[in-house]
């Protein structure tokens, strides 16, 4: 509808929507779709990285078109926590996140097993906040590593289309 209505480009937020985003991008007439994955990427390279964790919906995590994407077409490795905490994340942003909640134990959860510090002790140099709530449970303030927040890649993305 967006595309029919004119619109030159079209931004999805949601990472997980993003499987399908080439179904999408092949469905538009006169828009294009600004992919997320490739709007990470521009953020990452700049900053000389090529391995960076992953968190996200535990599709965003598990299923491969988020890390084949940044793989064959950035050259950047993707890491993803243990299962358990896959799943510890994927529950807080149902149960909490997803409905505008955050419990302070869900928090310091998130923050002892949610996957960060093993990321990095992994080799991950950075790690991609690939949801758009996993923010709030990060303050700036604890954060011991470099935290690559999508949403506000994407905003920046969107205005500077704008502007154009």
């Amino acid at each position: 509808m967006l595309d029919r209505e004119g619109a030159s480009y079209i931004l999805i937020c949601c990472n997980t929507i993003h499987k399908i985003a080439d179904a999408i991008s092949k469905s538009l007439h006169n828009a294009e779709l600004i992919n997320i994955i490739d709007v990470v990427a521009e953020a990452i390279h700049p900053q000389n990285m090529t391995k960076v964790g992953l968190l996200g919906s535990i599709y965003t995590m598990e299923e491969l078109f988020y890390k084949e994407r940044l793989s064959s077409l950035h050259k950047v490795k993707t890491l993803i926590p243990n299962s358990e905490e896959r799943k510890l994340i994927m529950h807080i942003i149902e149960t909490e996140l997803g409905k505008g909640e955050m419990d302070l134990q869900s928090r310091k959860s998130f923050l002892k097993i949610g996957g960060i510090d093993d990321l990095v002790q992994r080799g991950a140099e950075g790690v991609i906040l690939g949801c758009t709530e996993i923010p709030l449970l990060i303050s700036k303030k604890i954060r011991k590593f470099r935290s690559l927040i999508v949403l506000t890649y994407m905003q920046k993305a969107g205005v500077d289309l704008a502007l154009r």
